[in-house]
This record gives C-alpha cells, sequence and structure tokens, in this order.
C-alpha cells in the first residue's frame, strides 16, 4: 500500500503547550521548495532578523528558543537529496551563518544549548560534489556524518565547518578557521587552517570585556 505523501508543516510552539499552524514571524522567510514532506518547527522565545530557510525533498529544521539577539542575517538551506536535518538547541545567538546541507542524503546540523555563532559562518554538512577512488569508482563521500556542535561553545568570526565535524563542550573555535574533524576534548581552544587545538583548559562567558572595567 502506497501512503499519502504529508504536507509540508510549519508550526510554532508555544510555553502554554498550544500550536500555532504557518505564523507570521517577524524577520524570517520560509520557502518550500516541494509541496509535500517539508517540516519547519519553531519554539516560542526564536527571534529572527533578516534570516532565510529553504527547505525541500522531506527534511526538517526545527529552532528553540534563541537568546533576545536571536538569529541574524542566516540562510538554513536543505535540499537535493532528501531526508536532511538541522536542530538549533536553546539559547543560541547567531550574528550571521549559512546552515547548507544541500547535495546528500539525511545530511545533519545539530547545534547545543548556549552557543554562540559570530558572523560569517558556514556549516557544509556533505562535499556537494562527487569524490571517488580512481581504481575501483567507489564513491568515498556519500555519506557524511553529521555536523554536532556541543553546548556552549563560541565559534568565532569567518570560521568554515565541514561535514563529520563534532566540537565539544565548553570550546572556542578562533576567527577565519577551517574545521574538518572531530575534536572530543572538552574545554579547549580550536584555530588554523587546518584547525588544531592551540591552547587546553579554557572557557568562556558573554560578558564583554569592558564590562570588567574596574572591578
Amino acid at each position: 500500500m502506497i501512503l499519502p505523501e504529508k504536507e509540508n508543516t510549519f508550526l510554532l510552539r508555544k510555553r502554554d503547550g498550544s500550536v500555532e499552524e504557518n505564523p507570521h514571524i517577524e524577520g524570517l522567510k520560509v520557502v518550500f521548495k516541494n509541496k509535500t514532506g517539508n517540516q519547519v518547527i519553531l519554539y516560542e522565545g526564536a527571534k529572527f532578523e533578516n534570516t532565510k530557510i529553504i527547505i525541500g525533498d522531506n527534511s526538517k529544521l526545527e529552532i528553540k528558543a534563541t537568546t533576545t539577539t536571536g538569529i541574524r542575517n542566516s540562510q538554513f538551506v536543505l535540499e537535493g537529496g532528501g531526508g536532511h536535518h538541522v536542530f538549533i538547541d536553546n539559547g543560541v545567538s547567531i550574528q550571521g551563518a549559512i546552515f547548507l546541507c544541500k547535495s546528500g542524503e539525511n545530511l545533519g546540523i545539530n547545534i547545543g544549548k548556549d552557543v554562540m555563532i559570530s558572523d560569517g559562518v558556514l556549516f557544509q554538512a556533505s562535499d556537494i560534489h562527487v569524490i571517488f577512488d580512481i581504481y575501483t569508482g567507489e564513491i568515498i563521500n556519500r555519506y557524511p556524518d553529521e555536523i554536532v556542535i556541543e553546548d556552549h561553545v563560541w565559534i568565532g568570526r569567518n570560521v568554515t565547518i565541514n561535514k563529520g565535524v563534532s566540537i565539544s563542550k565548553n570550546s572556542i573555535i578562533g576567527i577565519g578557521s577551517v574545521v574538518t574533524k572531530k575534536f572530543e576534548e572538552e574545554n579547549v581552544a580550536i584555530a588554523g587552517n587546518p584547525a588544531r587545538i592551540v591552547k587546553n583548559g579554557i572557557n568562556w562567558k558573554r560578558d564583554y570585556l569592558g564590562s570588567l572595567v574596574g572591578k
């Protein structure tokens, strides 16, 4: 038996447990590339400015309540291949980023709680184009691991996060870094191209340095 395809879903989940369908969200534009099978789920308290979602091919995007700064000047692109998913947990701020799940199968990006993302940041969940073994013809980049950013990570300006990357809690990624692998150690500063650990035993908070003057 062939089951009917589900229609696209755009929901706002409110704190009182109610759900609003097809809400108007200031600062956000949502474009469904297909007529069926896609989900955009937002939670009350998620704030946007100049942000666009392009979604297709049975994909899902879920964004929980942000900081008061919210998500600015960003694009979420989930299309080409199908079954992609992006999840943004509570208390995240984004100054300007592109989340690219394009040309692949079941690509994923997961952002943990209290993550701070600067401007010019690219999350690229696949290579987009085919890479193959010249001796066997085998495609060697077809099924990349998800990108995982754990809780309380600060991502600096103009950073590129490539497919399969994971960053552990309480870490910092320096300006202009290109991250190409998993970092399992917590409380580290990562920098460079390709990125590597440059300092251990660190943590950070959102307070501005200027607030410490005279203390």
